[in-house]
């Protein structure tokens, strides 16, 4: 390939992939506001808000009186014929509740409220976590993105230093051809990672229903923050939005329990009202004292019922908590993990890797080295920086899971992520971003 192409081809591979001239960049604050503010999984929980609301003062009305007018012996014969022996009654009723089945209700209500308001805490949480996790996939392809350029860079200086050596017959033509190749296969890669960016934008805009209206992404996956002690996380995590969804239900269950245990005690109505008879021109008063003869059997298989599904509620808020438990502790092994790779990589293989490819090139000027021995060590620095970029962005991928379990911020003292301010956490956003609260969105 001619120095011509070459700079075709870096031309090319530059208009390809660089975007407009004044970039509108996103920040990760902003893109959890827009997630809260405009996300159509959290749109329905006012409406929801609003049925508990009506549910709980229907609660504690108690049950509606009753109004009957009756007309008895009409239509007689003789002496009674027409209405003249008719007797017309007008009689008001009222249940009197028994067990203490209005407040039993209003807590059963109260307890569904309260559980409408930890399932929209825990799905604020996912779609927070997942609004930073495609946030750290957009940031992850933008600094891949920025490593290949480099990478195309180093290409092609050392494509004009073969061709150089190929004019004065030091090296074979094979060699030129092969880095022509891998300049070639490069800008290619920009290409698809370019188009792999693109569909992670519209994919990051659509947390929040709509087209992308940013260029870039601010942040930088290097920064790393600090992790908090295994006991301080295990602590935190019986306050997770998770654990109190589930503890939530549990008392739900355990308040329709003890409604049924009430509504297996029959209630009395009353009534009063006045009779008149016709035929005798006579008004009466009339009094009236009647209660239900309940089904035991079906009393106790309801309250069985309950019981059991009392008893569940229990036994998966326990199951729960543990899986919880089981699962933050090995996102922190993994994080710990995931560190000490980072740290071996910028501290031990990079720097030996540049040492390496420094080393082979003077060789390669020199003709100690041949082609084969530089592309080698180009491609143990590549492999290495390439493996930094991967374990970064596991690390923040992880580490996004584990404040979804926690519900919490755990960026502690030291370097933060996506910013060179210590005052902003890497994810928590997800817990100290001032969303609008669902009683402000009725």
């Amino acid at each position: 390939m001619s120095t011509l192409f070459g700079r075709q081809l870096w031309l090319w591979v530059v208009l390809l992939c660089s975007g407009p001239l004044a970039a509108v960049e996103l920040t990760l604050a902003e893109a959890l506001q827009r997630t809260v503010q405009h996300s159509p999984k959290l749109q329905t929980y006012p409406y929801q808000l609003r049925q508990d609301a009506a549910l709980q003062q229907l609660a504690l009305l108690k049950p509606d009186p009753e109004l009957e007018l009756s007309a008895e012996n009409l239509l007689g014969t003789n002496e009674l014929s027409g209405v003249k022996g008719a007797e017309i009654s007008l009689v008001f009723s009222q249940l009197l509740e028994r067990g203490d089945k209005a407040q039993l209700r209003s807590a059963q209500a109260n307890q569904q409220h309260q559980l409408t308001q930890a399932s929209f805490a825990a799905d604020k949480l996912d779609v927070l976590a997942q609004s930073t996790g495609r946030f750290i996939e957009v940031l992850s392809l933008q600094q891949q993105l920025s490593w290949l350029a480099q990478r195309f860079e180093l290409e092609q200086k050392a494509l004009l230093t073969a061709q150089q050596r190929a004019a004065q017959a030091l090296v074979q033509q094979a060699d030129v051809k092969r880095l022509e190749r891998r300049l070639l296969q490069t800008g290619l890669d920009q290409a698809r990672l370019q188009g792999e960016l693109e569909l992670a934008r519209r994919q990051l805009a659509l947390l929040w229903n709509a087209e992308p209206d940013f260029d870039r992404l601010s942040g930088n996956l290097s920064l790393l923050p600090l992790l908090p002690e295994e006991a301080r996380l295990q602590q935190r995590l019986l306050q997770s939005p998770q654990l109190a969804l589930f503890l939530t239900k549990q008392r739900l269950a355990d308040s329709l329990l003890q409604l049924q245990s009430a509504n297996a005690v029959a209630g009395l109505r009353w009534s009063a009202g006045v009779r008149y008879n016709n035929e005798v021109n006579s008004p009466s008063l009339q009094l009236g004292l009647s209660m239900p003869l309940l089904n035991s059997q079906r009393s106790s298989a309801q309250l069985e019922a309950a019981s059991a599904a009392a008893q569940q509620a229990a036994v998966a808020a326990e199951l729960e908590q543990r899986q919880l438990q089981l699962s933050l502790l090995g996102l922190l092994r993994q994080l710990h993990s995931i560190r000490a790779e980072i740290r071996a990589t910028e501290q031990q293989l990079l720097p030996s890797a540049r040492v390496v490819l420094s080393a082979t090139q003077q060789g390669y000027q020199s003709g100690v080295y041949d082609m084969t021995d530089l592309l080698a060590a180009q491609q143990e620095l590549l492999d290495s920086e390439l493996s930094l970029l991967q374990l970064q962005r596991r690390f923040h991928l992880q580490l996004t899971e584990l404040q979804r379990l926690t519900g919490f911020g755990l960026a502690q003292t030291g370097p933060v992520a996506f910013s060179a301010s210590a005052e902003v956490s890497v994810v928590a956003p997800l817990a100290s971003v001032r969303a609008r609260e669902l009683s402000d969105e009725k």
